[in-house]
């Protein structure tokens, strides 16, 4: 295998973990928030019944 292609396969296999571990972290911090929202919304609608 030439050099230019192992580079070329180590900076994409790379760049494709560091781009799942990116997604996942932002699409966790997301969940959490929407979590933290229902949270929210079912508190206020409880406070409005009393």
């Amino acid at each position: 295998m030439n050099k230019t292609l192992s580079t070329f396969m180590s900076l994409a296999i790379t760049i494709s973990i560091l781009s799942v571990l990116i997604i996942g972290i932002v699409y966790q911090s997301l969940a959490d928030k929407n979590e933290d929202h229902t949270n929210i919304l079912e508190d206020e609608y409880n406070l409005q019944l009393k």
